[in-house]
């Protein structure tokens, strides 16, 4: 959706209560944006009212707030997931620091000898 027009039909809330006039789909798909992202909202007494978020993405850019609000919803979606994922590499990290210190601990020699010969060569 265009940024201009979204601004514009926020801006035209702001300026009146009334419900504008919907020419196009285009125009009901942004109205339903604008609603879906809570920029505007119906008070008690029937009017349509801008909120403090449409404010807010008045002051940055409507499009770049919505696109803000998505970001922030898909990051909620994948952050179990993502710590999912970081208890399982944790786990894996203890297993094999746990197979490396058995390995030392058995046989040290060939490894010492290797690391002197590392360092001398």
């Amino acid at each position: 959706m265009n940024d201009h027009k979204l601004t514009q039909m926020l801006m035209q809330f702001r300026a009146n209560s009334l419900f504008p006039e919907l020419q196009s789909d285009n125009d009901k798909r942004m109205l339903r944006e604008l609603q879906r992202y809570y920029l505007v909202r119906v008070n008690s007494k029937g009017d349509w009212v801008v909120t403090r978020k449409g404010e807010e993405a008045l002051k940055i850019g409507v499009k770049k707030y919505i696109q803000a609000e998505k970001f922030e919803a898909e990051l909620a979606r994948s952050a179990p997931s993502l710590k999912k994922q970081k208890n399982i590499l944790l786990g894996m990290i203890v297993i094999l620091m746990s197979i490396l210190i058995a390995i030392v601990l058995g046989s040290p020699e060939p490894i010492l000898n290797g690391l002197v010969e590392m360092i001398a060569g």
